[in-house]
């Protein structure tokens, strides 16, 4: 409540999973008391999930779907202009008691046109752990739709990725803005592409950058990332892979449509 005092803002934007649905329409309802004018944006996991549910909650005027840069920009655009928001491709919203949903928002092909992540807007940036402003997304998606997790409901099974070189742009960033050098490629499955993985090490190494960092994988790991690459990322710094074995059960690992079987995770 402080925080919408002092910047007495026009919107406020709120991405959220599904356990903190709770938590962010209590927020939305304090700082709806404070300015009765404030218009609520909602987005992330859960809102591109349970669109229709989410929009129900009465303090949330207007939900975007899926990938939202450029959806929050034109909404806003349409908001602060007098726009109709019918035209705003990918949102939900309210008119008239009733749930209006727009045409999807096609996904955006090339992920090096959008900007880095401005860690400098970040209220409050001194209390952030560097663990946490060193996290980069080099790809987004999976092809994967395991029943447990999101990605395939956000991205579309579809997966593209940042080009190498842009990886390396923020990763110097990052270094020589904020003096980071522990980053955690928060991808899905950072190890999907054994050439851009390669592309990624030879360029840490070859601008002599001092980092660690870690990446997540599935089990089939070793079916695409050959022995070679491993010692390169090693080499390049990498201290941490996370393998999500999820079960050494294969009847919850087949419920659960994880395509891998039990014996790939005693291989890995």
């Amino acid at each position: 409540t402080a925080l919408i005092r002092e910047y007495n803002p026009d919107f406020l934007g709120i991405g959220f999973p599904s356990d903190a649905i709770d938590g962010a329409a209590a927020i939305a309802r304090s700082a709806r008391s404070l300015n009765k004018g404030l218009k609520v944006i909602v987005g992330g996991i859960h809102p591109s999930a349970r669109p229709r549910e989410t929009i129900g909650i009465p303090d949330f005027d207007i939900l975007v779907q899926g990938e939202g840069e450029a959806t929050t920009m034109d909404l806003v655009d349409a908001l602060t202009k007098g726009r109709r928001l019918k035209d705003v491709r990918g949102i939900f919203y309210k008119s008239n008691g009733k749930v209006v949903r727009t045409d999807p928002r096609p996904e955006i092909d090339d992920l090096d046109a959008i900007p880095f992540d401005n860690r400098d807007l970040l209220i409050g940036l001194e209390q952030y752990p560097m663990s946490a402003l060193g996290q980069i997304h080099t790809s987004r998606g999976c092809p994967h739709a395991c029943a447990y997790c999101s990605s395939s409901i956000v991205w579309k099974r579809k997966v593209r990725f940042r080009s190498a070189e842009n990886v390396m742009a923020e990763i110097e960033y990052l270094h020589a803005r904020h003096g980071i050098s522990d980053l955690n490629f928060a991808d899905d499955n950072f190890t999907s592409d054994q050439t851009r993985v390669a592309a990624i090490c030879d360029g840490i190494l070859k601008r002599r950058l001092k980092v660690r960092w870690r990446c997540c994988s599935r089990p089939d790991i070793h079916q695409h990332i050959g022995q070679d690459v491993l010692r390169l990322m090693r080499k390049a710094g990498c201290t941490q892979i996370c393998i999500g074995f999820e079960s050494g059960d294969q009847v919850l690992l087949d419920n659960v449509d994880r395509r891998v079987r039990v014996n790939d995770n005693e291989k890995v």
